[in-house]
């Protein structure tokens, strides 16, 4: 499936479960992640576990270039800006980088154990059932 295919499809399913009228503007997966991202977005999702993790399955190949990790196993990471992890994934995420704010989201029973130092500032969002750990010096913040 080609990648406007993906969008017409998430988009879509967006709009059936009450997305606002922002989503008839996005014309590319990232400029969808970006939108994910959003207060409103991250709302949206959060309250209807959107996507659906067979949606992200089965475009897992085409999304992890925008920091979708989709049933990879285990993964380690250092200071990604905003990364999702979904399904079967075991991330070890390590932050030390305090120049801008990251966010990180765990959905449909993914985990993760993340390392935080350095005054780096990190929003953590679960969607559905996960599994959380975190390891933070005394200067790190976890909104």
């Amino acid at each position: 499936m080609i990648e406007k295919e993906i969008i017409k499809e998430l988009c879509d399913s967006a709009r059936n479960l009450g997305a606002c009228k922002l989503i008839d503007s996005i014309r590319d997966i990232e400029e969808l992640s970006k939108y994910i991202f959003t207060p409103q977005g991250l709302e949206f999702c959060i309250i209807h576990e959107f996507p659906a993790l067979s949606v992200l399955q089965r475009h897992k190949d085409t999304i992890e270039k925008y920091g979708y990790f989709v049933d990879c196993g285990h993964i380690s990471r250092n200071n990604d800006t905003n990364i999702v992890l979904a399904g079967d994934t075991v991330g070890e995420l390590s932050y030390d980088n305090p120049t801008c704010l990251h966010k990180i989201i765990l959905m449909h029973g993914a985990s993760v154990k993340i390392n935080a130092s350095n005054y780096v500032v990190l929003q953590v969002y679960q969607i559905g059932k996960c599994h959380l750990e975190i390891n933070k010096d005394q200067t790190a913040i976890i909104l």
